[in-house]
């Protein structure tokens, strides 16, 4: 950053949003690296409150969908799917899920493009349970770990300026239109990796921002170096940065993750 890191009672000014923060906090401390990520889920509603779910996909990620549903109903909580008769256009989905009133949705499984419309649609907290990748079994980590081998010629050689376009706005219409024209072939998928990058690169985002966990430095580094290559400027941010203490959201040290 260019400026100070803003402080906390600024950062969390919003009673939501800073509640929210503290049962993460608290989920985090109790189930690090022991709790799967639907367990993690379902504790993270349950201790916000959350008792109405959504939950977004793309039509050949039912099965996942469906999986998620029935762990998240068995945890007590109300779960809904989306009407997928027109096609589970993501920007439809996030609307049905508007007029149901859920409180929180829940990604299981879209292409990289219908994820950002989705997310950007919906009217209240998102979290993704399945990151869909066709190629690697929805396992995206696995083309970083094979990018100087099995994966290399398709993360480090995207470099292509007539596909460049301006920024523009961000409106989910319009990425909804890059999804479209970014989506690839169900018959030779792409990995998710390179998948975001022809997406962003269709927007005409040049920059981009890189968010991880502490404990995923090492594939932030390697995402960082292929961003890199493909002539794109990266700003990061760990969950570290701005080393606000967890005391400030009202956790005794012993319920710190060391």
């Amino acid at each position: 950053m260019h400026e100070d890191f803003p402080v906390f009672e600024e950062l969390y000014a919003d009673a939501e949003q800073r509640r929210l923060a503290h049962e993460s906090a608290l989920v985090e401390a109790a189930g690090y690296g022991e709790w799967t990520r639907l367990r993690e889920t379902a504790e993270l509603a349950g201790r916000v409150g959350f008792r109405r779910l959504g939950i977004g996909h793309c039509p050949d990620m039912g099965r996942e969908a469906a999986a998620a549903a029935s762990f998240l109903q068995e945890a007590g909580l109300e779960v809904l799917l989306p009407c997928l008769e027109s096609g589970g256009e993501p920007l439809q989905q996030a609307r049905q899920f508007a007029c149901q009133q859920t409180q929180m949705n829940v990604v299981a499984g879209m292409c990289v493009g219908h994820e950002a419309v989705f997310v950007s649609a919906s009217r209240v907290p998102v979290t993704v349970l399945v990151a869909r990748d066709r190629r690697f079994r929805h396992n995206p980590a696995a083309a970083l770990y094979t990018s100087d081998s099995y994966s290399r010629s398709e993360l480090f050689g995207q470099t292509n300026r007539a596909q460049r376009q301006s920024v523009g706005d961000n409106s989910p219409s319009r990425l909804l239109q890059i999804a479209e024209d970014s989506s690839c072939d169900p018959s030779d998928p792409r990995c998710r990796v390179a998948e975001a990058s022809d997406f962003a690169r269709r927007r005409g985002a040049t920059h981009r921002g890189l968010r991880f966990c502490s404990g995923l430095r090492w594939a932030a580094q390697i995402r960082t170096r292929v961003l890199r290559a493909n002539e794109c400027r990266v700003t990061s941010a760990s969950g570290k940065t701005g080393s606000v203490p967890r005391v400030s959201l009202g956790l005794p040290d012993h319920q710190k993750v060391r």
